[in-house]
C-alpha cells in the first residue's frame, strides 16, 4: 500500500492472518485505519445503550439538549393497556386498584428488561417500552401476558381487569419530552395504533415479526391467528398483523407455523 498524497488503492481487504506493508512516500505523517469488519456488527449503537435499563436508572438525567432529536434506524416499540382499570377505580377504591395497577407496572418493567429493553414512560394506566431488535420486543410481549396473568396469585383483582399490547418496528427518533428520552414519528403512531387491534389479554404484532420467532421456536405454548390486514387510522398503507394469546394447552409449533399464511 503505497501512503502518498493519497492512499493508493484507497480501501483493501485483507483475508485472515495476512500481513500489510505500507510504504510512506510523501515524508509526512500519515493516518491509516485498519477495521476489522466482523466487529460492525456487534457494535452498540446509541439505541442499544439507551433500551438498556442500567442506563435509564443511572443515567436518567443524561438527556438530548431542548431541539435535538436523535435518528434512530431501526427501533422496538410496544405499547400495553390495561382495560377495566378506571372501573375498578370505582368499583374497588382508589388504593385497592392504584396497588393493583402499580404490581402490575412492576410486573410489565421486569419482563422488559429480562428482554433486554426498558420502559420509557407509562401514560395512565400504560406502558410504552423500547427494544433493540423485534424480536426481543416480541419475547417481550408474551413475557409481559405470562408475568401479568400470574400476577393474579397475589392480587385477585387483575382477573378484573385485561392486559393488551401491540407493537411495531421501523425507524424514527429520540427527543428530550419531560425530561426523559422519547420517541416519536410514524413508528411510534403505528406501534400504538396496532395496539389498539389487541384483543383482552393478548399481543397483536406484525405478522412476518411472529413468524420469525415461530421458526426460531421461541412462542411455544401459545396460540396464534391468521393473519391478517389492517387499515389504521391516519396511517396510509396497511400493515399485516397477528394476534398471540397464551394458549390453555400446548400447540404444536407445526400447528401454529400453519396457521400464518406462506409468504408473498
Amino acid at each position: 500500500v503505497g501512503a502518498g498524497t493519497e492512499l493508493s488503492p484507497a480501501q483493501i481487504a485483507v483475508a485472515p492472518g495476512a500481513s500489510i506493508a505500507i510504504t510512506e512516500t510523501s515524508g509526512e505523517d500519515r493516518h491509516v485505519k485498519i477495521e476489522h469488519l466482523e466487529w460492525a456488527s456487534a457494535a452498540a449503537t446509541a439505541h442499544d445503550v439507551v433500551t438498556t435499563p442500567a442506563f435509564r436508572s443511572l443515567f436518567s438525567a443524561e438527556v438530548l439538549r431542548p431541539g435535538l432529536s436523535l435518528r434512530v434506524a431501526r427501533a422496538a416499540l410496544l405499547f400495553t393497556d390495561l382495560a377495566g382499570s378506571t372501573a375498578l377505580y370505582a368499583e374497588a377504591g382508589d388504593a385497592a386498584a392504584y396497588t393493583v395497577v402499580q404490581a402490575h407496572f412492576v410486573a410489565l418493567a421486569s419482563a422488559a428488561r429480562d428482554h433486554g429493553g426498558t420502559i420509557v414512560k407509562t401514560i395512565g394506566d400504560a406502558v410504552m417500552a423500547a427494544f433493540p431488535t423485534g424480536e426481543s420486543a416480541a419475547r417481550a410481549a408474551v413475557a409481559m401476558l405470562r408475568a401479568y396473568r400470574d400476577l393474579g396469585a397475589d392480587y385477585p383483582l387483575t382477573r378484573r381487569m385485561q392486559l393488551r399490547v401491540g407493537g411495531y418496528c421501523g425507524p424514527c427518533y429520540m427527543v428530550t419530552a419531560n425530561d426523559v428520552l422519547d420517541y416519536f414519528g410514524q413508528t411510534v403512531n403505528i406501534a400504538s395504533r396496532i395496539q389498539g387491534l389487541a384483543e383482552d389479554n393478548g399481543v397483536v404484532l406484525p405478522e412476518d415479526l411472529i413468524r420469525r420467532c415461530v421458526a426460531a421456536g421461541w412462542f411455544s405454548g401459545l396460540e396464534i391467528s391468521p393473519g391478517f390486514t389492517a387499515n389504521l387510522r391516519g396511517i396510509p398503507e396497511p400493515v399485516t398483523v397477528a394476534r398471540i394469546c397464551l394458549a390453555k394447552s400446548a400447540v404444536p409449533d407445526s400447528e401454529r407455523a400453519s396457521a400464518l399464511p406462506a409468504p408473498a
